[in-house]
């Protein structure tokens, strides 16, 4: 990348790629609710939150796969037994995060540097206002490229 894109990624906050109020699951949700979540919206990762909506922590289509033992449309013929098993014992505690105003960049490193495909974004109460993909960030990359190109 050019100087130039990577001044624009430490400047943009993340707040104009999140997408806001994000999809969340319950500390107390089963993972029969997650993959029912992860199926209608079409996501890979929601944010599992505590009572008061902070981050308690990730759960991405990975996990569930590697608790039902199945591809995401074969979901709901995995056992009852862990169908009805809490989030919380297969979600990944602890989760990196960024607190809203952030810039892209630092957004961009923890992919790189962590391998995950989306961060919850905090507010100061650290509650989930937000979450970014790398597929938001990708879009904005390339809306942001396409806007330049036009005005030259």
């Amino acid at each position: 990348m050019g100087g130039h894109e990577h001044e624009i990624l430490g400047r943009v906050p993340v707040d104009e790629v999140m997408t806001r109020s994000p999809v969340t699951l319950g500390l107390d949700a089963t993972l029969s609710d997650a993959a029912e979540a992860l199926l209608a919206g079409g996501f890979r990762h929601l944010p599992v939150v505590t009572a008061d909506g902070r981050l308690a922590g990730m759960l991405s289509e990975r996990d569930l796969r590697s608790r039902l033992g199945t591809e995401a449309t074969e979901f709901f013929h995995a056992t009852l037994e862990a169908l009805q098993e809490p989030v919380a014992e297969a979600m990944t505690p602890d989760p990196m995060f960024v607190h809203i105003g952030a810039p892209i960049a630092h957004v961009l490193s923890i992919f790189a540097d962590e391998g995950v495909g989306a961060v919850p974004v905090l507010d100061e109460g650290d509650r989930v206002v937000g979450i970014v993909s790398y597929v938001d960030l990708i879009r904005y990359i390339r809306r942001h490229a396409e806007t330049a190109r036009a005005a030259s």
